[in-house]
């Protein structure tokens, strides 16, 4: 099972980013460039290479929501929460799906995780709220 297909626990993810802190920088900076338009670093997908097949796989999705991520206000110095606009053709484009949404945005509050599904520029339903418990 990859990590499409199961749950990844904060603590799986804070132990791989603790053991790869040099490739955690990384990814950072690849994250950061891509959102100020310089693009990526394209040399990241060979240097992600490490032993463990699981650390792999989500350093390499983590590197995949970087390519993916169109926008945000991580860097805004007020938030009520962290919104992403992701592109879902960059990791939904081998799937068998009937339609590509035009966007996906996530949003994480401190006491609610949201999204917003958009099959259209325009679109009507707005964000669908999960609130922690």
């Amino acid at each position: 099972m990859g990590l499409d297909s199961e749950n990844v626990k904060i603590e799986a993810i804070q132990g791989t980013l603790s053991r790869h802190r040099d490739l955690a920088k990384l990814l950072y900076s690849d994250f950061k460039s891509r959102l100020e338009g310089n693009g990526g670093d394209s040399t990241l997908k060979d240097k992600l290479q490490v032993p463990d097949s699981k650390d792999a796989q989500l350093l390499n999705t983590l590197r995949t929501f970087n390519k993916s991520c169109l926008k945000t206000n991580f860097y805004s110095s007020e938030l009520g929460a962290v919104g992403f606009r992701l592109d879902p053709t960059v990791f939904l484009a081998q799937q068998k799906l009937p339609e590509i949404p035009f966007g996906i945005f996530m949003l994480v509050g401190r006491d609610f995780n949201g999204f917003h599904v958009r099959f259209r520029d325009i679109s009507r339903g707005g964000i669908r709220m999960i609130l922690s418990t």
